[in-house]
C-alpha cells in the first residue's frame, strides 16, 4: 500500500485553533506536514545505534519511513543541513550492518535526485569514496542503491530539452566525475558484478549505468576508455546478457524490460568496437559467444506471432534486430567464425517479415525502420549467395520447407549456386 504524506510517522495533524496551529507550524519542514523534531530524532537515533555498535532493528522502521520522506525536496534539504551526510559517511565507512547501509545509500539516492543536493554531496569527497567502496561489498541491495546514485550522477545532459540546464547540471556532476576517474577499481568492480551477479535488477541497472558512462564520454572530465578494460567489459557484458536473456521457448518473446536492456547492451557493444579500432580483434576474443548471444536475441522473432506483435507495437526491438543482423554480417565479413545456425535464424526471420508485410500490412502501416530492415535483409541474402561465401545447399537443409521454398524462388536464376540446390 502506498503511503501518503499524512500517513507517515512524524507527520503533524493540524488542530483547528490558531494558538496550536502557530506552535505546530514552527516544527514543520518547509511546506510539508513533516515534523522537524521527529526527523532529527530518527537521524540521531540512527547515529547512536551506530556509535554504540548495536543493531538498528528498533529504529529500522522509522528509517524506512524517512527513506520515503526524502523523496520530498524540503525533507532532503533539511537532512543535508542537519548532519545526515556526516552520519552517512561514518556508517558507510565503518558499519557492518548491511540493512543499515542499504537504507543510508537509499536515502542518499533520493537526496541526489535534486540537482543542488547532488552538487553538495559531490563536494564531500570522503562520502563519495565511501559510497563507491560499497561496490566491493557483497550485499546486493546496497549495491543496487549505490548504482542508482552513480546513475543519477551520470545523468545524460544531451537528452534534456532545456539548454540552460546543461551547464548547471554539468557543474553538479564535475566533482563526481573527478572521483570516478580517481576510483581505480570502478571499472573492474562493475565488470565483476556483471559477471557474477544473479540478480536481474542489479544486472539491468549496471548495464544502464555503463551505457550512461559511455555517453558521458562527451564530458572532458570523464573517459569511458580509461575506466574500463574493453576486453574485460565485453566478456562481462556477454555474461550479464546471457543471464538476463536466458534460453527460453522460441514461442516466448522478450519482455519490454529485456528489450530495453538489449537496446542498451547493443549500444555499448558498438561503442566498444568503435573505440577498439583498429585492434578490435583483441577486444572481441570470444566472438562465438557474442554471435550466439545475438542469435538468442533474434530467435523469438522468427515466430510469426512474436514478430507481428513487435510490428504492431512499433517496438524498439525492430531496431535491435537490425543491429543484431548487421553485427552477424560484420563478423562474417571480417573473417570471424560464424556457423550456419545464426544465418539460418536470420533467414527464417526474413521469411516471416516478408510474409507478414505482404499479407497483413500495407505501406502506410510499415515504418521506415522496418522498410530499411527488409531492404537490408534482401541485400544480406544476395551477399550470402556470392560464390565461396557460404555453402548454400547445406544452409538450406537447416531450414523449414516453407522457408527453403521462399528462398529458392528468390534466388537469381543466373546465380551459379542454383545448379547445386537441393530439390
Amino acid at each position: 500500500m502506498e503511503l501518503r504524506e499524512n500517513d507517515l510517522p512524524g507527520t503533524l495533524h493540524w488542530p483547528t485553533d490558531k494558538a496550536h496551529l502557530k506552535i505546530l507550524s514552527a516544527d514543520t519542514i518547509g511546506d510539508t506536514a513533516y515534523s522537524r523534531s521527529w526527523v532529527l530524532k530518527v537521524i540521531f537515533a540512527m547515529g547512536k545505534c551506530h556509535l554504540e555498535r548495536r543493531s538498528c532493528v528498533d529504529v529500522e522502521q522509522n528509517l524506512c519511513y524517512l527513506w520515503d520522506m526524502t523523496a520530498n525536496k524540503d525533507v532532503a534539504t533539511f537532512m543535508v543541513d542537519h548532519f545526515f551526510l556526516s552520519f552517512a559517511q561514518r556508517i558507510l565507512t565503518t558499519s557492518n550492518d548491511a540493512r543499515l547501509k542499504e537504507i543510508v545509500t537509499g536515502i542518499l539516492g533520493n537526496i541526489c535526485c535534486f540537482r543542488e543536493l547532488l552538487s553538495t554531496v559531490g563536494n564531500d569527497v570522503i562520502l563519495i569514496r565511501a559510497t563507491l567502496n560499497q561496490l566491493l561489498d557483497h550485499d546486493t541491495q546496497t549495491i543496487i542503491q549505490v548504482v542508482r546514485i552513480l546513475q543519477t550522477a551520470m545523468w545524460k545532459p544531451e537528452y534534456s530539452m532545456h539548454k540552460v540546464q546543461f551547464a548547471e547540471d554539468a557543474d553538479a556532476r564535475v566533482p563526481w566525475m573527478d572521483q570516478f576517474h580517481q576510483c581505480r577499481f570502478l571499472g573492474e568492480a562493475l565488470c565483476f558484478i556483471l559477471t557474477s551477479s544473479k540478480n536481474e535488477q542489479l544486472l539491468t541497472d549496471v548495464v544502464n549505468l555503463v551505457n550512461s558512462m559511455m555517453y558521458v564520454e562527451l564530458d572532458k572530465s570523464f573517459s569511458f576508455r580509461k575506466v574500463f578494460n574493453m576486453k574485460s567489459l565485453v566478456a562481462s557484458l556477454v555474461e550479464a546478457l546471457l543471464q538476463l536473456i536466458s534460453e527460453q521457448s522460441e514461442d516466448e518473446s522478450h519482455s519490454r524490460t529485456q528489450v530495453k536492456t538489449v537496446e542498451k547492451w547493443l549500444e555499448i557493444l558498438l561503442k566498444i568496437m568503435a573505440v577498439a579500432l583498429p585492434n578490435v580483434r583483441h577486444v572481441l576474443t570470444d566472438s562465438k559467444s557474442i554471435v550466439d548471444l545475438l542469435t538468442r536475441i533474434l530467435k523469438p522473432y522468427k515466430i510469426a506471432d512474436n514478430l507481428r506483435m513487435a510490428l504492431v507495437d512499433k517496438s524498439v526491438i525492430v531496431d535491435c534486430i537490425h543491429q543484431c543482423i548487421e553485427l552477424v554480417e560484420w563478423f562474417q565479413k571480417n573473417g570471424f567464425e560464424v556457423d550456419s545456425e545464426p544465418v539460418a535464424v536470420i533467414l527464417e526471420f526474413m521469411y516471416q517479415l516478408d510474409n507478414l508485410l505482404s499479407t497483413e500490412f500495407n505501406d502506410v502501416e510499415v515504418s521506415v525502420s522496418v522498410q530499411e530492415l527488409q531492404n537490408f535483409l534482401q541485400n544480406y541474402w544476395t551477399t550470402l549467395r556470392t560464390p565461396g561465401r557460404l555453402n548454400i545447399p547445406e544452409l538450406l537443409e537447416l531450414l523449414p520447407a516453407e522457408v527453403k521454398d521462399y528462398l529458392t524462388t528468390n534466388l537469381d536464376e543466373n546465380n551459379s549456386v542454383d545448379q547445386n540446390l537441393p530439390q
